[in-house]
């Protein structure tokens, strides 16, 4: 009768870890086809739904890919998301696992960076005096390269466990990164190529054209 019971609950342990595995799967699938074909509004809706059960279930794989992809549809949506979703990565940052505060971390510096980049003609005339808030939409140019630059630095902190992580947890990161001659083979390899480009972007070069 124990071994029956024991049985029972590993049995039913399984079939729940298949079910989630399996709603992340078909969800992710639903949130390609939106991406594709345009529909940004619709498959934000269905990150959020992502987010809403990876948080619920400390799944913080999911949970950041969630949190990636949402900062990543919020470009094309309305500027008040944009401050939802930049406080909501920063809030998470220290509510995770090292491994998983790095890639936020950079997931955070790419945000303000491809923010910095889009509003630039409104922002290259800012000055640190007028504009020093907590709220990131009113950044001056150097302001924004600071908290950028930094959050890079601090992504590649945890050096050996990073190096210990399976890239493939977050292989839809290597789309934000130019295709190396020698595949990545670990996660740090991955952090640090996105911290060079953003080294070699325009973006940093803002603040000294701005001086």
């Amino acid at each position: 009768m124990k071994r029956l019971l024991v049985f029972l609950i590993i049995t039913i342990f399984n079939l729940n870890t298949i079910i989630a595995q399996d709603f992340y799967k078909i969800q992710w699938s639903k949130v390609e086809e939106q991406e594709i074909i345009g529909n940004t509004k619709t498959a934000n809706k269905l990150v959020e739904a992502i987010v809403k059960k990876a948080k619920e279930e400390k799944n913080d794989i999911q949970f950041i890919k969630s949190l990636f992809y949402r900062s990543k549809f919020t470009m094309n949506l309305e500027e008040n998301s944009a401050e939802v979703i930049h406080d909501m990565i920063s809030a998470e940052i220290n509510n995770v696992d090292n491994v998983s505060n790095s890639i936020l971390l950079s997931i955070l510096a790419d945000f303000q960076s491809q923010y910095l980049q889009k509003n630039a003609y409104r922002i290259r005339d800012r000055t640190n005096t007028e504009n020093d808030t907590s709220n990131f939409q009113f950044w001056s140019v150097e302001k924004f390269n600071s908290e950028i630059i930094t959050n890079y630095q601090k992504s590649l902190k945890e050096k050996e466990a990073l190096k210990n992580t399976n890239i493939a947890d977050y292989s839809y990161l290597l789309d934000t990164v130019d295709t190396p001659t020698i595949p990545f083979s670990n996660t740090y390899q991955l952090l640090a190529n996105r911290a060079l480009n953003y080294a070699k972007s325009t973006n940093y070069y803002l603040t000294k054209s701005s001086e």
